[in-house]
């Protein structure tokens, strides 16, 4: 029994069974930045997802299995639902929020990794074209921290190259969640920074700066918007003294009271 603000209102009586009614809001997949690509006629579109997807038993947190790095070729004519690359058909469906059943099929869609231990699931898909070949960077996630970055280097069949498989930086590379990166002469180009990995006394002296900086911003805010307050003329509790015209405007100086924070 529940008591139902929406959809149903009311208080209600419920038969019901497990996935057979959802309010599920988690989407289990990442979408590449910026993940689509033009080659001739067609498209291609890269994203984080499971493997194999449609597994509805698989619900209840954020990330219930590992996500793997995907892609589906299609037609640039978006009227054409023709899907053009290799990939099993997965057919399947969900439970809406009135508990009828939304079919759902996918097909077509073609994993390059295959990452089984929830410890190790790719985020932050990161695609950049060089040259005629897609390159692929991305994390490696567990459920709430950091382990690694990889990458590799596809062609626009999907087929990895031999001269660049999957490869692990030998140095941690944590990438902006949402940023694309972009391509400088022929080289792949992002910008990260991370302040822990600052040597302790370079940090403490970075944020010391960084604060007399914001200070000295504040106090600058303060001064122009203390040094231009506008008052109304005949206001003369706020402007003693001032004898223009009722209908004008004067600016009012006043003396910076406080020299810290």
């Amino acid at each position: 029994m529940d008591l139902g603000d929406n959809y149903p209102r009311g208080v209600n009586l419920w038969d019901a069974w497990y996935y057979q009614w959802s309010n599920d809001n988690y989407l289990y997949t990442e979408l590449a930045h910026p993940g689509l690509h033009e080659v001739d006629d067609t498209v291609l579109v890269f994203f984080a997802g499971e493997k194999p997807p449609l597994d509805n038993s698989l619900v209840g947190k954020a990330m219930n299995v590992a996500r793997n790095v995907a892609w589906v070729k299609i037609s640039r004519d978006l009227q054409n639902s023709s899907v053009l690359s290799p990939g099993e058909e997965e057919i399947g469906g969900f439970y809406t929020f009135g508990g009828s059943f939304s079919e759902q099929t996918n097909r077509g869609i073609s994993f390059l990794t295959s990452y089984t231990d929830l410890s190790q699931s790719v985020s932050r898909l990161k695609t950049a074209a060089i040259n005629g070949q897609i390159v692929l960077l991305w994390e490696i996630w567990s459920s709430s921290s950091y382990n690694r970055t990889e990458f590799m280097v596809i062609d626009t069949k999907g087929q990895i190259q031999g001269s660049w498989p999957l490869t692990s930086l030998s140095f941690p590379f944590e990438l902006p969640f949402a940023d694309d990166v972009v391509v400088k002469n022929g080289r792949v180009v992002t910008y990260v920074a991370r302040l822990h990995f600052v040597p302790d006394t370079e940090r403490r002296l970075l944020v010391a700066s960084l604060l007399l900086v914001v200070r000295h911003l504040l106090l600058e805010a303060m001064h122009l918007l203390l040094t231009s307050i506008l008052v109304h003329a005949d206001d003369r509790t706020l402007c003693p003294g001032c004898t223009a015209r009722k209908g004008t405007l004067h600016v009012a100086t006043v003396a910076i009271v406080a020299n810290r924070f």
